[in-house]
């Protein structure tokens, strides 16, 4: 298995075991004198080490499927000194599962590896990783028998090539030809071209030939009776050569005649018959005998002695019945007595050899039948199929073994999506007191410098914990395929423009220039998702502010209208990065610093989350940059040309009408949000009532009118949306009216296309996103769009 090419099985296998693990590296590792070297290696670039390096090494030593565990590989005294432990990859941890041959060979590891110390995993988790050992196992015995299988058909063809004996095939259904390499040869045709028709075929024949094979092969097609022929055939370059050729008809279940098959051989230069029927049949991997119409043995190959363990001179004469016993002729009598019938049988055995091994076969009886019809005995041909009947037997088992591992893995994926829309939710509900009332108390005229600092920075903490939150959970949605992208028409200058300015006040207190660049003709309204477009722009815009001291940062949009692509570039003047630190971006958690000095925040998933967001907007993201002359960040998505619609544009303006006397029902479980938006919204005039959860504001809903809803979807009693299903389908004096979501984006992800909110205002509250949404919502401008 050394040295040979990359394997999916394997490669899937050493995925899972990361994946179970939670370990950055999983490999399947083999061990020679000299090296371990491995055939997958999940989470590490290297292909092999010296075996003196190898954990590997020290893991065999043990007893077969034995689990070898170094909790932390810097103060073992067997490793603290290894290259692998004091340089890259950094072992800390190893778990490695030994791997045992049928042989009882220790062959070598399925191992994890962390970077950082572990303790020893439980029993459990040890059990999972046995057990996906035993896989690996299974799938490198399967490998093995397969090579075995292919050397026996090369043994084969060779001794096909060395016989000068060739095999062949007529379909009755479509009159189609099949040769063997070797009978090719004999017609001296080049291998592999195409084989003749039968009218092509008979035309190679000698004259005085051509309409005795005719005959025959019509009487075998209308009786099917076999044939013998000895005929002659003429060469393209004009040699005559003598040939012979036997054949057999095969039945279908029905008795119909199916196929002819036969062997083909240039008898021009045979050598003794028997001699040479010998070295063939030697040659065949496979048993190959001859039973009379007694059922006495009158040849047998060396594969037939071997089985049977008996000499040549034990086995010939001797009856079937004595051969194989009372009970095995039994079974077999059927197919035996069927055969002395002419009829051709195939069947499947599980023997016992006189050494007391289990073996599979695959056996063929083939009637011996004369021109007059007289069945004269049978060729009996036998495959030994255990190794690949096991093989079989132990694929479906791995089969098995890895369906019920996809099974947990796939559980423990909603577990962990579940988790985190839990803790989005108790996250972002305190979040929204926090920020909403901070925000309250900075408009405040009363609070004095030092105050209003240290309320500013109450904000500025919140806000940045917010962002975290969004990161993670945006990360989290990426990689479990749960974004849903919604192009819709979007005034594409304007939309670029605005992100800039958001930066605005950044870029002035570090003297920063901001500057936007056309380059060329940019169509004036496309089709792309502006929510996740804009989110990708302000991570790469905020970056290069963050990152930039000194100069301008540029945005270059260009468009190219052949493909309907939109192209950005973030140009920056800032330090520029190494190609080390370019080749970690848009990994997860990955950082240019990520050092406990460093000046910058962040989680490092922005990058890894633009590169998510633009590929499944049809595109890709990239870099360029040098240290001290800055960095350009470049993405494209798809954005065909589209029409902007006439009436209103993308955002309400922040001069919001007056919500005076406006009626607004505030349905949330956590009180500091409902006061926070009681606060806010009776600011402006409206007249506000709540209720505690959402069996409460039902009932409130059903007695009492009022112009709009703001309604939390994650409520104890009844949630969100079995609140708003009831409203729709009850009459009362709110079944219609607006009603608006007011929850963390998680959430309202998890609704289907048939909901019908009339808009969304999100946790944390953004008092302008609150005031605009309520107004669009009762002015039936906005329904929420999945």
């Amino acid at each position: 298995m050394l040295d040979t090419l990359p394997e999916e099985a394997f490669d899937r296998l050493t995925s899972l075991a990361a994946e179970l693990f939670d370990s950055p590296i999983a490999l399947v590792s083999l061990i020679d004198e000299q090296r371990q070297w491995f055939k997958s290696h999940h989470g590490l670039d290297a292909t092999s080490t010296p075996r003196e390096w190898s954990f590997c090494a020290h893991a065999i030593k043990q007893s077969p499927g034995t689990t070898f565990v170094v909790e932390d590989a810097s103060v073992d005294p067997r490793f603290s000194a290894n290259p692998l432990v004091t340089g890259d990859p950094n072992i800390r941890f190893y778990a490695g599962v030994v791997l045992t041959g049928s042989d009882g060979h220790n062959l070598g590891t399925l191992c994890i590896i962390d970077r950082e110390p572990r303790p020893t995993p439980t029993a459990n988790e040890l059990e999972r990783l046995q057990t996906l050992s035993k896989v690996v196992v299974d799938q490198l015995e399967l490998q093995r028998s397969r090579r075995k299988i292919d050397e026996k058909n090369a043994l084969l063809q060779m001794a096909e090539r060395m016989s000068g004996l060739g095999r062949w095939r007529f379909d009755v259904a479509d009159a189609k030809i099949s040769w063997s390499d070797e009978v090719f040869r004999i017609h001296g045709l080049p291998v592999g071209a195409n084989e003749p028709d039968f009218e092509s075929l008979l035309a190679l024949y000698h004259d005085e030939d051509r309409d005795i094979l005719a005959g025959l092969v019509d009487r075998a097609l209308t009786t099917g009776q076999g044939y013998e022929l000895e005929a002659r055939v003429r060469r393209p370059n004009g040699e005559v050569r003598n040939v012979t050729t036997k054949a057999e008809c095969i039945l279908d279940e029905a008795g119909a005649i199916q196929s002819l098959i036969g062997v083909f051989q240039d008898a021009t230069d045979q050598v003794d018959a028997a001699r040479f029927v010998r070295a063939v049949t030697d040659s065949v991997p496979g048993m190959i005998g001859y039973w009379d119409n007694d059922l006495r043995c009158r040849f047998a190959n060396a594969a037939y002695l071997d089985w049977f363990g008996r000499s040549s001179e034990q086995m010939l004469g001797i009856t079937m019945q004595d051969l194989m016993g009372e009970r095995l002729f039994a079974e077999n009598e059927p197919f035996i007595r069927a055969a002395m019938r002419g009829e051709h049988q195939n069947f499947e055995r599980t023997l016992t050899k006189p050494s007391g091994v289990i073996g599979h076969t695959s056996a063929n009886y083939i009637p011996d039948v004369d021109d007059a019809g007289r069945v004269r005995g049978m060729f009996v041909q036998v495959t030994d199929v255990t190794a690949l009947k096991e093989a079989g037997l132990r694929l479906e088992h791995t089969n098995q073994l890895l369906e019920e591992a996809r099974d947990r893995a796939e559980t423990a994926t909603a577990v962990k999506s579940e988790f985190l829309a839990n803790m989005s939710h108790e996250i972002r509900t305190p979040l929204t007191s926090i920020l909403g009332f901070t925000n309250l108390l900075k408009e405040r005229a009363d609070l004095d410098v030092s105050a209003r600092t240290q309320i500013s920075s109450v904000a500025g903490a919140s806000q940045a914990l917010l962002s975290i939150v969004n990161d993670i959970l945006d990360f989290s949605k990426l990689e479990a395929g749960h974004v849903k992208i919604k192009p819709q028409p979007v005034a594409l200058s304007a939309m670029l423009r605005d992100a800039l300015l958001l930066f605005s006040p950044m870029a002035q207190a570090k003297g920063l220039g901001l500057e936007f660049v056309a380059a060329g003709l940019l169509p004036e309204g496309v089709s792309i998702d502006p929510d996740k477009t804009r989110q990708i722009l302000i991570n790469l815009i905020g970056n290069a502010v963050k990152f930039t001291d000194s100069g301008v940062v540029k945005l270059v949009a260009t468009y190219d209208r052949a493909a309907e692509r939109l192209n950005i570039d973030i140009e920056d003047t800032g330090a520029g990065m190494t190609p080390e630190q370019q080749s970690v971006l848009f990994q997860r958690f990955s950082q240019v610093d990520g050092s406990s000095t460093r000046s910058h925040g962040g989680t490092g998933l922005g990058l890894a989350i633009c590169k998510g967001l633009s590929v499944a907007m049809g595109g890709d993201i990239g870099v360029r940059s040098s240290v001290g002359k800055g960095t350009t960040f470049f993405f494209h998505i798809a954005a065909p040309i589209t029409k902007l619609a006439d009436a209103r544009s993308e955002t309400t303006s922040s001069s919001a009408a007056p919500l005076e006397d406006l009626r607004v029902l505030v349905v949330d479980d956590n009180p500091s949000n409902r006061e926070l938006a009681r606060i806010i919204l009776e600011g402006l005039g409206a007249i506000v009532t709540d209720a505690e959860d959402g069996f409460v504001g039902l009932q409130a809903a059903r007695t009492e009118p009022v112009d709009v809803i703001l309604l939390d979807l994650r409520m104890p009693r009844l949630s969100g949306p079995e609140v708003l299903m009831r409203l729709r389908s009850e009459d009362g004096p709110n079944q219609n009216v607006p009603v608006v979501a007011f929850t963390a984006g998680s959430d309202i992800d998890r609704l289907d296309d048939a909901h019908s909110f009339n808009g969304l205002v999100h946790k944390p509250i953004a008092p302008l996103e609150l005031i605009e949404t309520i107004i669009s919502s009762v002015n039936g401008h906005n329904r929420l769009s999945m």
